[in-house]
């Protein structure tokens, strides 16, 4: 399959047929959809039909998947998504079982504050813990399968606008046959993309795209800001609160939509020029505007400057926020998963079927079935009527959506852990449905994706690692300075004192983490031996030696089987 579509993609100096697949079908031209078909008998042979069934969580082992089938079926990218999400879903117990005994133990007369403080404690080096964890796990998923040893040779993007790209061999470098300014990036056959300076894509990038999407944010920020006004207006009236937490949640959803029709602007006018380059400004600018959609009111409702507004309202502000969040938003996330594709595709089928939108309500309205009636039909007319059915079904994009959703709740659970303890068990049983939704939707209701390579999960590594880094200030923050959990131990009495215990907290935090990061974790043997394989592999030097220490074992031998006589045969005789 990636063989097939690198050749059809690829253009005519690298081998390829130059088919500018995406234009085309963007622009209507010719092509209307491309996109590899799903196949039962496969889906079959590899387990991946009872992977994607509902049915899969009455087993005993709920989650659990073959990675080598998904591997095999949709390619690593897909599958390195999965094992992440199985992986942190099988983590979570670690911290959900203190999480619920923390939400149990007050009910004993136990003290609130301190068994919150305790807990949020252990959420911040659980969240390094699995940050720690999962980069091990990327290694060995990436020597498994050969991640670091492939050469990725990206395929430039139909949409890409080029101006003037060339191809150039090393010795046209060493030559200076080439002009300047330029921008090189080696490819794996020797060979080196050569083209202009990026500085007009660095330019609309920075001065139109991020200031676009910065004016969005601002905009929403302004909106919160409003809404959270209200609630400290009204403190203490719990409706008032419960209402301004779902019309915050409401206003994160609708300024999404909006960022969603931005975003396809911006990067249309960068121009960028791979998928990689594509997706990495997709995941930068998603959690950009994330990062405030969803936890600008929980900031401002812990940091407000409200002398009215005591220290436990604020935690019971919070509290009503996380339980909004992490309890309701992701039953109706879910629901809207699994009941959103299926109704896209009906709709889609119905417009093709019945010659436009206006065909379909007539449709709809008279109750008119859709003609997928098989009988009587020859074997290629039925073949044909379940491609026509696959391909009204939603393109699978990307899994930038599915990691956000996911390192979103992370941050809930780690930042706001002192305000909220059944986070963790409520993310638990929202991961895991979540695995089956995902596959359901990946297998029943979207077109197959081409299989791609991944040896990481790129920048969301990256973002969970400075979410578990927040995870420090903000609790250290709440601890310290809103909850009463230092005053009921009496380890500050004055405001000096509670912020040097904020800050020596923080150090103690870092402390911590970083000798845990250092020492607590280790890369397998195994690992470290493929590495240092490949390191070796892919070295030139390297690779003459090699060469050089084979023609003299070779020329050795053949010297050695010159210089044999006949009275050394019949003396070893």
């Amino acid at each position: 399959m990636r063989v097939v579509h690198r050749m059809v993609r690829e253009g005519w100096g690298y081998g390829g047929c130059g088919i500018q697949v995406n234009e085309m079908k963007n622009n209507g031209i010719l092509v209307k959809h491309f996109f590899p078909l799903h196949n039962k008998v496969y889906q079959k042979d590899y387990g991946i039909d009872r992977w994607g069934s509902f049915w899969a969580l009455l087993r005993w082992h709920p989650w659990f998947q073959s990675t080598n089938s998904l591997v095999s079926y949709f390619g690593e990218e897909i599958a390195l998504y999965f094992l992440w999400l199985k992986e942190l879903t099988l983590f979570l117990p670690w911290i959900a079982i203190p999480g619920v005994v923390a939400g149990i133990l007050p009910y004993f007369e136990i003290s609130k504050a301190i068994v919150y403080a305790v807990f949020s404690i252990m959420c911040v080096f659980w969240g390094i813990a699995w940050n720690a964890r999962w980069n091990g796990l990327e290694r060995i998923f990436a020597t498994r399968y050969n991640q670091d040893a492939y050469v990725a040779q990206e395929a430039v993007r139909d949409e890409y606008r080029s101006s003037d790209e060339f191809v150039v061999y090393r010795k046209d470098i060493f030559n200076l046959k080439f002009s300047v300014p330029l921008t090189l990036a080696r490819r794996g056959d020797e060979l080196l993309d050569r083209y202009y300076s990026n500085r007009w894509r660095m330019a609309a990038r920075y001065l139109v795209s991020y200031p676009l999407i910065t004016l969005l944010t601002a905009a929403m920020v302004a909106v919160l800001v409003v809404i959270n006004y209200w609630r400290f207006d009204n403190v203490g009236n719990d409706t008032v609160s419960y209402a301004s937490s779902i019309l915050s949640v409401v206003t994160s959803v609708i300024f999404g939509v909006l960022f969603d029709k931005i975003i396809g602007f911006t990067n249309y006018i960068e121009n960028n020029r791979t998928d990689n380059d594509q997706e990495e400004q997709i995941v930068l600018k998603s959690f950009f505007f994330s990062f405030f959609s969803f936890y600008f009111s929980m900031f401002i409702i812990g940091l407000y400057p409200d002398e009215d507004t005591t220290n436990i309202q604020r935690l019971k502000e919070l509290e009503i926020q996380m339980i909004i969040i992490t309890l309701v938003k992701p039953m109706v996330q879910n629901l809207q998963e699994s009941i959103l594709p299926w109704l896209m595709t009906q709709i889609r089928r119905r417009i093709d079927s019945f010659n436009g939108v206006c065909g379909m309500i007539v449709s709809v309205a008279t109750c008119t079935p859709l003609p997928l009636e098989t009988e009587g039909l020859t074997e290629q007319e039925i073949d044909g009527i379940m491609l026509w059915k696959e391909a009204q079904r939603e393109p699978y994009e990307t899994t930038a959506g599915d990691y956000l959703e996911i390192a979103l709740q992370f941050g809930y659970m780690t930042m706001f852990a002192v305000t909220f303890p059944w986070a963790p068990i409520a993310a638990f049983f929202y991961n895991t449905l979540e695995m089956r939704v995902d596959a359901n939707k990946l297998l029943n209701f979207s077109q197959r994706p081409v299989a791609s390579p991944a040896n990481n999960i790129g920048g969301w590594s990256a973002i969970f690692g400075l979410l578990s880094g927040l995870s420090i200030v903000t609790n250290s923050y709440l601890i310290v300075l809103v909850s009463p959990a230092i005053d009921n131990i009496q380890m500050a009495t004055n405001s000096t004192a509670l912020y040097q215990t904020f800050i020596g907290l923080q150090y103690i935090f870092i402390a911590l983490a970083g000798a845990w990061i250092l020492y607590g974790t280790s890369t397998p043997a195994y690992v470290q031996k493929v590495a240092t394989k490949n390191a070796i592999l892919r070295d030139d030097d390297s690779r003459r030696q090699a060469r050089r220490r084979k023609r003299q074992m070779e020329e050795g031998k053949k010297r050695r089987a010159e210089e044999f006589q006949p009275e050394d045969e019949a003396l070893i005789e």
